[in-house]
């Protein structure tokens, strides 16, 4: 069961409800990965659509939206950490500031990260908004 995934909202010209800054993410895992969230920190910005509180492979679809706030003058930044059924924890990072170049990253901590490969890729970056497809498969 993935529960909390929901469709992406989009305006009428399809482009997601957002602000000038964003993060459209991707996921991508495989089968017999299992992730809960155990915490969702937002530095900077609003989530337009939550990550998944829970999410089973094998899954590949859209996985949140963060943005800046409007007229404030910043972007979005933050971190979500999941932990996996094992001794894994993986760390999911974006930053899409307002005038800097923006990152994405993954890490993970514990005693058996060494079962799985994972990665994080950006596609269709721009200054505004970052499309990241996380990536975690078991070995």
């Amino acid at each position: 069961m993935n529960e909390g995934i929901s469709e992406l909202s989009t305006d009428h010209s399809g482009q997601p409800n957002d602000s000038s800054r964003a993060c459209i993410a991707t996921l991508s895992i495989g089968q017999g990965v299992s992730l809960s969230q155990a915490s969702k920190d937002l530095k900077l910005g609003k989530w337009d659509v939550d990550p998944p509180i829970t999410v089973t492979g094998p899954y590949d679809g859209f996985f949140f939206l963060a943005s800046g706030r409007n007229g404030d003058g910043h972007g979005t930044e933050g971190t979500i950490k999941y932990k996996a059924t094992d001794d894994a924890t993986f760390f999911l990072d974006f930053n899409v500031p307002y005038s800097a170049s923006n990152t994405v990253g993954i890490r993970c901590e514990g005693k058996d990260c060494n079962l799985y490969s994972y990665s994080v890729s950006e596609v269709q970056a721009s200054g505004y908004k970052t499309r990241p497809i996380y990536t975690i498969r078991r070995k």
